[in-house]
């Protein structure tokens, strides 16, 4: 059968792949504002058929990766990088899916570059005219005013470490950090 070859759970974990950022489209933690049009919410039934291609998708991600994770251990070596590529491609471009913990990172990093002490203070201390207000409108919940939960490593200065993400949009943040990860894998 197809789906058993390298190529198969390629293809499979491709196609759950696209499904994820399709549905993540519709259903994904979609910000607040500052979407490009892409990322806007959408209504309910759309939001509910997106979850469940979202889900449909996530779980042909799962069974192609178990399954090429068999091959794997048997020997079979060909195309890794491919199916790699074809499984990161279509979720570079998806809204953060399942979490909007990401637009409270981006808020704590604009916290830093605007001078606001992240540990004193939540996301919501950014003004309408500063630097990752878009992402700190879109923090959930209770987590707007809660300070930064962990210290940085000894001898990381926390302006070093968030001096990358400086686009005000939570969307144009959210993609380097996704390539920056992609790249991380591959290595």
């Amino acid at each position: 059968m197809w789906v058993f070859s390298a190529s198969g759970c390629r293809w499979l974990g491709a196609a759950g792949s696209l499904a994820v950022a399709v549905g993540g489209w519709a259903a994904g933690a979609l910000p607040v504002r500052g979407g490009w049009g892409l990322w806007e919410p959408r209504g309910s039934a759309l939001t509910l058929a997106g979850a469940l291609l979202a889900y449909l998708g996530l779980t042909l991600l799962v069974a192609a990766w178990w399954r090429y994770g068999v091959l794997l251990a048997r020997g079979v070596r060909d195309g890794v990088l491919a199916t790699l590529a074809c499984w990161t491609l279509p979720l570079l471009l998806a809204p953060p899916l399942y979490s909007k913990d990401v637009y409270s990172y981006i808020a704590q990093g604009a916290m830093v570059l605007e001078g606001h002490d992240v540990y004193g203070g939540g996301p919501s201390v950014l003004g309408p005219g500063e630097l990752g207000a878009d992402a700190a409108a879109s923090v959930g919940g209770h987590w707007t005013d809660t300070p930064a939960a962990r210290k940085p490593y000894q001898g990381v200065r926390p302006s070093s470490a968030v001096s990358y993400p400086r686009a005000a949009d939570s969307t144009a943040s959210s993609c380097p950090a996704r390539l920056r990860q992609a790249a991380a894998a591959t290595a």
